[in-house]
């Protein structure tokens, strides 16, 4: 099921605008996220294919759980799936009578269980911002790491001492020599010199490509070792992705006090951090998140997005929230966790409203 399929169903329950505006912390450039909650027939949890549980759109601007997903987030405290049910009436899309029987519980999952995801999402946070901010100072190459980048020649004669050079600083033909692998040394490979008619070092995916060995070659080929430092090759095969990833899909605009180096963080992202922290102290005070901003918190929150604060000054802000949230979670009268027969119970009524209005 794509979302299209699916936005023109009677599957889709539950609809709403999401992210900065219903935080009401949107500016001029926010772009405009929506979550919402889709209901599968329980037949189609007795199909040997797979269940689908969630639809997004390519960007992730558009998100749907099947309801059964969502109670179970739900359950586990999870920030941003509570949120969804907090979330302004005037940010409201699609709200079914199933849904209204959901917001009408929806002070079941309100425990104090809540307050280490709020924690660990606030430091999930933090270290985003330092970590992209790394991205937007040390942009990377638009071509993806070589795997040559991350090999060494040690050569045998008795000048080089034994000490490894890197193939990225030598100029070197890999298609004149050939390789066998060192026994008992991972990584490494006896590396001949053949010239002409050699079968080379790497395969066209660039894999190193081990050959048969003439005896010979041992005393009249040897040129050295090669060592390949294949973990660091991966790894920076795979933070080129997500950098590659990151630069398609982000928001310019978001970026530009980084860029100029007006800021030595992610702005949105330490936003976010104060955000879960006070939200998790409203549950803690209040028995509900904090979704919309106004007064003084909006005005700080705002703040902090348009860059007027140190990043050690948030970093102690966020410490003072995250204790105040500690010494809350001891005092308060909110229920250890959550009833899970309850949310059992829940989801079959919401099942059985739902099919007695679509038949």
């Amino acid at each position: 099921m794509n979302l299209e399929s699916l936005e023109k169903s009677d599957y889709v329950i539950y609809r709403v605008l999401s992210g900065s505006h219903s935080y009401s912390l949107n500016i001029d450039s926010s772009d405009r996220d929506y979550k919402g909650i889709f209901i599968i027939p329980p037949e189609k949890y007795l199909s040997l294919q797979e269940t689908i549980e969630q639809v997004n759109d390519a960007r992730n601007d558009v998100s749907y759980y099947s309801l059964r997903r969502f109670l179970e987030l739900a359950s586990t405290a999870n920030p941003n799936i509570i949120e969804m049910l907090y979330v302004d009436k005037e940010y409201h899309q699609t709200v079914s009578p199933e849904m209204n029987l959901l917001l009408s519980n929806r002070s079941i999952f309100i425990s104090k269980k809540c307050v280490d995801p709020h924690l660990r999402y606030a430091e999930a946070q933090i270290k985003k911002a330092k970590g992209r901010n790394k991205w937007v100072n040390n942009p990377q190459p638009v071509d993806p790491p070589k795997r040559t980048d991350y090999c060494w020649i040690t050569p045998v004669d008795a000048e080089s001492q034994l000490r490894p050079v890197a193939v990225k600083d030598l100029s070197i033909d890999f298609g004149q020599y050939e390789v066998s692998s060192l026994e008992h040394h991972k990584g490494v490979y006896r590396l001949y010199k053949v010239g002409e008619g050699a079968r080379g070092v790497f395969a066209e995916d660039g894999q190193i490509k081990c050959q048969s060995i003439p005896k010979e070659y041992e005393v009249t080929r040897l040129a050295g070792l090669l060592t390949v430092n294949e973990e660091a090759f991966q790894r920076a095969l795979k933070d080129h992705k997500h950098y590659s990833q990151w630069t398609l899909n982000r928001n310019e605009n978001r970026w530009q006090q980084q860029e100029t180096g007006d800021l030595d963080y992610d702005a949105k992202n330490m936003m976010h951090t104060i955000r879960l922290l006070y939200s998790g102290i409203n549950i803690l005070k209040n028995g509900e998140p904090l979704v919309s901003f106004s007064g003084d918190k909006r005005e700080f929150l705002l703040g902090i997005r348009s860059g007027k604060f140190s990043y050690d000054e948030l970093l102690g802000k966020a410490e003072s929230l995250a204790e105040e949230m500690k010494a809350l979670n001891k005092k308060t009268q909110i229920p250890e966790a959550v009833d899970v027969d309850k949310i059992d119970q829940l989801h079959l009524e919401i099942y059985e409203l739902w099919q007695s209005r679509v038949k």
